[in-house]
Parts: C-alpha cells; sequence; structure tokens
C-alpha cells in the first residue's frame, strides 16, 4: 500500500504500481481482496484493482472471515468473495465467534443471534445480547442476566438477577463440568 497526495493505491514486492492511487482509505489485501474508500464509500477490490462489491457501504469493520458493513445506518456481514452473506438490515452486529454466530440487534431493539450466513440462531426475545466468547455468550430480558451455550443450542438459559451472579453460577458450572469430563 502507498499513499501519495492524500491517495492510496497498491505496488507489488517491485514496488510496481498494481492498483493505481485513487482511494480515501484502504485496508491492505487479504485473501486476494482489500476494502477500499472511494469518496467515502467502502467497496472491495482484487489485486488488478478491479471493483469485486461496488462502493456503497458508510463504514466497514474488518475481521478474519469478512467485514461487518454499513449501508443507510444499518449493520449487515460481506465476505472476502464479495458475497453480501447478512443484508444490512441490523441496528448493529457483533464479532464473528469461532462458532460463526454474531449477536445482532433489530430496529425494535430485541437482541438474537444469527451466523454467519445470516440464519436467526437465537430468536429475537432478548433485551441485550453480549458477543459469543468460548462458546458462550450472556443475554439479558427484563433485568434478568442468562448464559447461553453454543452446545445446547441457545436453549432457554437459567437467569439470574444481576450479571456478578450470574458469571460466577456460569463459572461454578463450567469447574463442575471439566471435573466430571467432557460431555457429549
Amino acid at each position: 500500500m502507498v499513499t501519495a497526495g492524500g491517495r492510496i493505491g497498491f505496488v507489488n514486492e517491485k514496488r510496481e504500481e498494481i492498483v493505481p492511487l485513487r482511494y480515501d482509505a484502504a485496508f491492505s489485501f487479504r485473501k486476494g481482496k482489500a476494502f477500499v474508500s472511494l469518496n467515502k464509500k467502502w467497496g472491495l477490490i482484487d489485486k488488478k484493482g478491479h471493483t469485486i462489491v461496488a462502493h456503497v457501504f458508510e463504514s466497514i469493520a474488518r475481521h478474519e472471515k469478512g467485514a461487518i458493513v454499513t449501508k443507510n445506518n444499518k449493520k449487515g456481514r460481506l465476505s472476502y468473495g464479495g458475497e453480501q452473506t447478512i443484508p444490512c438490515v441490523y441496528k448493529s452486529l457483533g464479532h464473528e465467534s469461532e462458532e460463526g454466530f454474531l449477536a445482532a440487534k433489530r430496529e425494535d431493539g430485541k437482541c438474537g443471534y444469527v451466523n454467519r450466513e445470516g440464519k436467526v440462531i437465537i430468536p429475537f426475545t432478548y433485551d441485550e445480547a453480549w458477543d459469543w466468547d468460548f462458546g458462550t455468550a450472556i443475554v439479558k430480558k427484563d433485568g434478568w442476566y442468562g448464559i447461553i451455550r453454543a452446545e445446547e443450542d441457545g436453549k432457554k438459559p437459567i437467569m439470574y438477577p444481576s450479571l456478578g451472579e450470574c458469571i460466577r453460577k456460569g463459572e461454578e458450572k463450567a469447574k463442575r463440568q471439566g471435573s466430571e469430563g467432557a460431555k457429549g
């Protein structure tokens, strides 16, 4: 990546220009593609500078397997292959977990979880939903907190009146399961 005159372009290992200096902002190439901003709109290009995805997104948060994109103030997901796997319909989307789950919030404020293809995996019944971490996620509903586990397919969690108690009980359950050996 090179910068000159407030514009960004790309060069190869020999420092030869492969993509002209024309972009406002850019991320490095990953999997042969780069997210770039042209006239303050983000899109996706290949190493020859060909547009893979049009520059229509207001913002982008790149991650290992793609990016969370914003269009008309709504969040969605774009793969490095250029496929919009989750349409821009959510008020917010969390970070993608190892399992491929993302916390999502609808415009009505209800939270649930979708997978990286956009399929709802845990219904939008929660007031808050945290990102997945080590196969678990914390949710909040009507002032009560619970832990959802990936291996339990998000079945209804036991709810606790405080976040601290929820975490403590979750840790106790994990220790019990660890001492009993792996189940499954």
